[in-house]
């Protein structure tokens, strides 16, 4: 959504520099700010409130450690908790050291989540606000996750580890591309995730007929 923001912003709104954009995905009404920072553009988009289930049972946070090839002593004190903005995580707080081993060890995680409400896992350093997602089969590990980056703002809100209504979220430094994702919190409490766009590529979708 980012990204289309700013896309149409250079298109239909190069003249100005603050836009304000609602896409909509199937049922829902989302709302996108884009603004121009030359030579690349900043856009924002409001994924609204979080839903937070509660926190995992002992026994069932702990069976999910070795699913991702952690181990007891590497898990933060933080409980495991599945929140959404409209995509459910399972949040799993870990050490620095688990941060760094984390990697999808089974080839069931996806009914595994499924079990817990979750779709995918986002294996979250609370304290460096850094986190880490695959693909379920853990074939492909994600640079910056827009809609994992909601739920984890979310998860750090509720458990108090942000003094103000704005800061970062990391995540790609273990593919070798770090990013760093905005977020901000608004005074109704949707939560706003996004950051710096820049076009790498351009292509001419051609709809003619075909022979």
């Amino acid at each position: 959504m980012i990204g289309a923001a700013a896309a149409a912003h250079e298109r239909w709104s190069s003249d100005e520099a603050e836009r304000t954009w609602t896409f909509f995905l199937g049922k829902r009404e989302i709302e996108v700010k884009s603004r121009r920072e030359s030579p690349f553009h900043h856009a924002m988009m409001n994924q609204g409130r979080a839903a937070s289930e509660e926190p995992l049972d002992e026994s069932s946070a702990a069976d999910f450690l070795p699913m991702l090839g952690l181990s007891p002593a590497e898990r933060h004190e933080l409980p495991l908790q599945v929140v959404s903005t409209g995509l459910p995580y399972l949040i799993v707080p870990v050490t620095p050291t688990g941060l760094e081993k984390a990697r999808i060890s089974i080839d069931d995680l996806e009914s595994r989540l499924l079990a817990v409400g979750a779709k995918f896992v986002y294996v979250f350093d609370p304290e460096a606000h850094e986190g880490r997602t695959w693909d379920n089969a853990g074939d492909v590990e994600d640079v910056a996750t827009g809609s994992a980056a909601g739920p984890a703002a979310a998860y750090l809100l509720e458990h108090g580890l942000v003094a103000g209504r704005s800061f970062p979220l990391r995540q790609g430094r273990f593919t070798g591309r770090p990013s760093s994702m905005s977020v901000e919190v608004a005074d109704n409490s949707d939560i706003w995730i996004g950051g710096p766009v820049a076009a790498v590529a351009a292509g001419v979708l051609d709809t003619g007929p075909r022979r």
